[in-house]
């Protein structure tokens, strides 16, 4: 459809997506909300306070501790289901955790995430204080999707413009292929009307 113009379309695609994904890492990194804060634990009666960020609202639902298959690591993890703080319609569920590998005594968080087309929920849990409190950290990215979209779009578009480029190679190879195809009928033609000429 796009025809001998896929390398110029294919441009346009290319550098309309690099538009996009700047628009999204400057959204994603300059307007950031950022959370960090204890949130108060009852250990025996498994219960904690809400967290607040923006528009949402996390209320804890529970805790688990998990070993690992392969018996060296430990898993820490929170749940928290996820309210509109303006309807309280539920929006979704996070369980972040702590990541604990017994022999080395080092630990790895693993974030959980809630996408939207505009922003990500982004939850992390630390752990837990002196006091029992739990440690959250929690971000507000917006635009992070833009970001995203324009890596697709600029794939697309480079592929647009490489196979319009190998068709354009292509078709020229053909034509100078004919062109001295040509050239030769036409110096035949020429020497058998000298011949017919001499006889």
């Amino acid at each position: 459809m796009l025809g001998s113009n896929s390398s110029k379309y294919g441009g346009y695609i290319a550098h309309f997506a690099m538009a996009i994904i700047l628009v999204g890492l400057i959204g994603s990194s300059m307007f950031v909300t950022e959370k960090t804060d204890y949130v108060a634990f009852d250990e025996e009666a498994d219960t904690a306070e809400n967290f607040v960020i923006d528009d949402y609202e996390l209320r804890y639902t529970g805790s688990d501790v998990e070993t690992m298959p392969n018996g060296d690591d430990i898993l820490y993890r929170v749940e928290f289901d996820v309210y509109d703080v303006n309807t309280g319609a539920y929006i979704g569920h996070v369980n972040p955790s702590v990541q604990l590998v017994a022999s080395t005594q080092q630990t790895k968080l693993n974030a959980s995430v809630i996408s939207f087309p505009t922003e990500d929920l982004f939850v992390v849990y630390r752990g837990v204080n002196d006091a029992g409190d739990l440690s959250m950290d929690v971000r507000v990215n917006p635009l992070v999707s833009f970001a995203w979209v324009g890596f697709a779009l600029l794939m697309l578009g480079t592929a647009i413009a490489l196979f319009g480029r190998r068709k354009d190679g292509e078709v020229s190879s053909v034509s100078k292929k004919e062109s001295r195809g040509e050239g030769v009928d036409g110096a035949s033609d020429e020497e058998e009307a000298r011949e017919q000429a001499t006889a």
